[in-house]
């Protein structure tokens, strides 16, 4: 979870040199109502925490993929605010993602996190 939230914070930062913005601004992390922020102050350093409760975010780029083993494949943008701009970098962060820890039908309950494979 942390890589994902990490990847979906660090795609809004970078948004910010882009010129075309979303229609919403002065958005903050609290208004997307992506993860909770109980969840959110737990998965990360304090000092980040703090940092992201006060950044706006211009856009979010939600990607959809496929959990094969334990990697994803067969990713694809399912939304995109920025136009485009991030597209391809989110879809590249979500294909080098793996599930570490145990995935599967016969145990359900015991999945892992996903994490960067460090390509």
């Amino acid at each position: 979870m942390k890589p994902l939230l990490t990847i979906l914070v660090l795609v809004g930062f970078l948004s910010s040199s882009v010129p075309a913005r979303s229609a919403v601004q002065n958005r903050k992390v609290q208004d997307l109502n992506l993860i909770s922020t109980r969840v959110l102050q737990r998965s990360i350093s304090p000092k980040f925490y703090q940092s992201l409760l006060i950044s706006p975010v211009d856009g979010w780029i939600v990607v959809r993929a496929n959990v094969i083993n334990t990697r994803m494949s067969g990713a694809r943008v399912i939304r995109s605010e920025l136009n485009g701009a991030y597209d391809q970098l989110a879809l590249k962060l979500a294909t080098d993602m793996e599930i570490a820890g145990y995935f599967g039908v016969e145990r359900p309950l015991s999945a892992g996190a996903a994490r960067d494979s460090g390509s």
